[in-house]
């Protein structure tokens, strides 16, 4: 049994090490023009039911994922690996897994042991992964305690992380070059039925920081109600919009709001303002579209200093032709808390 740990172990870490590389070529900026429009397997973010969590907490992660491609050949699967990571070497994420590189200094939770041997290239390691886009996992009672002392930190902490893929085809391990030091180089790719190794259009890595305090809190953004032209939208209905008959420049423009509870704006403990009061929360949404496009890809929400944004709409403009899609709006403060709300659209 302890060799069945051993190599699970090992798997998991050759797994998560493979799609942290995926992220920089398949998450980044770059890759998407303009980013909110929606035209390939994308995750759109994570969130813990606790952003901030204390030591033996039960939390569950949750993932929003996309299929936005046009003909898809294969289903997009979200898999989560069954890994935690608990304070890794300078909170890096990488770090979790520098035995399986070589170094051995893997912090507190990497996984595997050093020098243990990856498996070998071409295994497909889907049947190992849990299928879904939740996972709960629980925060060890001593993680604070075994995270070293970090200057400056408002407060001592614990860092577990979490890893999940969006993947149209199969996991598997690709060969690695061993003259690359790269941490974050990719050892598992996603592949379809043929063997043909898959792109960023159907392959995205993604994963969850949770920070753990004793006494510091913070809960995940509120969003009580959607406004849209003014009108309060129903999440299942959707919204029906007229076709833009126009140029471009004279496309109407339908005003996208949220409602969000000043509740929401909460104090971010050890940040301070030029007069030394505590300063609240930043909270902004993001954007994203399958069906024409939004004006913004983000809206600013709360100030950390002055608080409520009054100007906080954003506006979405219809495409030239009929047709049927979603809205996506992400709302993120700046310390880890997560909501998100989506309807339909037809263009007619």
């Amino acid at each position: 049994m302890a060799s069945l740990r051993k190599a699970r172990a090992v798997l998991f870490a050759v797994v998560v090490a493979g799609v942290l590389g995926a992220f920089s070529y398949a998450c980044g900026p770059a890759g998407f023009d303009p980013q909110a429009k929606l035209g390939s397997v994308r995750v759109l973010s994570t969130r813990t039911d606790k952003p901030y969590a204390k030591p033996g907490d039960d939390v569950t992660v949750e993932m929003l994922a996309v299929d936005g491609r046009k003909t898809p050949k294969q289903p997009m699967k979200i898999y989560r690996l069954p890994f935690v990571c608990e304070n890794p070497v300078g909170d890096l994420y990488y770090a979790c897994f520098a035995p399986l590189l070589g170094d051995g200094g893997a912090g507190d939770g990497g996984g595997a042991d050093a020098g243990t041997a990856i498996f070998r290239p071409g295994l497909d390691i889907t049947p190992f992964l849990k299928e879904g886009t939740k996972y709960a996992f629980k925060i060890a009672p001593d993680i604070i305690t075994r995270h070293k002392p970090v200057a400056g930190s408002v407060a001592p902490y614990g860092l577990a992380i979490t890893f999940a893929v969006a993947c149209a085809g199969h996991v598997r391990t690709v060969a690695i070059d061993p003259n690359n030091a790269n941490p974050q180089k990719v050892p598992i790719g996603c592949f379809d039925d043929d063997g043909n190794q898959l792109g960023a259009d159907d392959f995205v890595f993604t994963f969850s920081r949770v920070y753990v305090y004793d006494k510091i809190t913070n809960a995940n953004p509120e969003i009580e109600q959607v406004l849209f032209d003014g009108k309060p939208v129903d999440l299942t209905q959707g919204v029906v919009v007229d076709r833009c008959t126009t140029a471009d420049a004279d496309c109407a423009k339908h005003p996208i709001d949220l409602k969000i509870p000043d509740s929401t704006w909460e104090l971010d403990v050890g940040a301070l303002g030029k007069d030394g009061t505590t300063l609240g929360e930043q909270v902004y949404g993001l954007y994203y579209y399958t069906v024409d496009r939004v004006e913004k890809e983000g809206r600013l929400l709360f100030d950390p200093s002055t608080g409520r944004v009054s100007d906080s709409a954003n506006n979405f403009i219809a495409q030239s032709v009929p047709g049927n899609g979603r809205v996506y709006v992400v709302v993120h403060d700046n310390r880890g808390g997560v909501g998100w709300v989506d309807f339909p659209v037809y263009v007619k």
